[in-house]
């Protein structure tokens, strides 16, 4: 009789033991699944940020914003998505690991504590990382816009006349050397912009010589003997690093593009 009670003592004790160990290992997998969802979110970011310079640099000179906002609002939903889900995981995963990391003779509490540690730690980081793409406009487009204008404004402080009015058209920049006077015109360093900059270049160009033509030319461009084009180009597309955040940087110029 003692050994069937030391037998069935010994019995429950194991099948108890194996209910708490069955317990803790499904808790720490549901952690475990939740730092799985943050990494990949953490990857996902700094794809989505890309796109976003990637569509604007692409982009002609008069739907720049709206093409980083329209890519920005195709990676928000998704990352979204993605945030809530891990949220939801790692709700349910903190509320399982609290009761076993409050527990000081829980075998399990060390471990516990530490992956609670962790996820507060990749959700506060993860929260941070995605708020700008999440409720709103992500900087990187407004710095994208600044940076362009600030760029052009500080290129045109080379230009012998700015925005001059000639025959009833506009030059926007005219440099002066000697007895050649040469239309400039700013563009972004993609191949809409450029095409578009250079025609206007060109109608530039035509309106100077129009006025040259006349019997008294206005003294701005009585001095030109030769009327050239040329298009000067920039570009403004930050690179993002692994948390998706952009690193700020000068525009780079190129004179002549074609």
């Amino acid at each position: 009789m003692a050994k069937r009670r030391l037998f069935t003592l010994v019995l429950v004790t194991t099948i108890l033991g194996g209910v708490a160990w069955a317990g803790w290992t499904d808790i720490r997998s549901k952690a475990q699944d939740a730092k799985s969802k943050a990494d990949e979110i953490h990857r996902y970011l700094p794809g989505e940020m890309k796109k976003i310079v990637a569509a604007m640099c692409a982009a002609g000179d008069d739907n720049r914003k709206s093409a980083g906002e329209s890519e920005a609002s195709n990676g928000r939903s998704t990352v979204r998505d993605k945030l809530d889900t891990f949220h939801r995981t790692a709700k349910d995963a903190i509320d399982q690991l609290q009761p076993i990391a409050n527990d000081s003779n829980d075998g399990n509490h060390s471990e516990a504590s530490s992956l609670m540690s962790d996820l507060k730690s990749r959700r506060d980081k993860l929260d941070d990382q995605t708020r700008d793409l999440v409720n709103g406009t992500p900087p990187v487009i407004d710095y994208i816009m600044r940076k362009s204008e600030s760029a052009r404004n500080d290129h045109r402080s080379g230009c012998s006349q700015r925005g001059l009015s000639l025959n009833g058209g506009i030059v926007d920049c005219l440099m002066a050397s000697s007895d050649t006077c040469t239309v400039v015109e700013v563009a972004f360093d993609n191949s809409n912009s450029i095409d578009r900059a250079r025609d206007r270049a060109n109608r530039a160009k035509a309106v100077v010589e129009s006025e040259l033509k006349r019997s008294s030319p206005s003294s701005t461009v009585s001095k030109c003997k030769r009327v050239e084009t040329r298009v000067d180009c920039y570009k403004v597309c930050p690179d993002v690093d692994d948390d998706g955040k952009f690193r700020e940087a000068s525009p780079s110029w190129r004179e002549r593009c074609s």
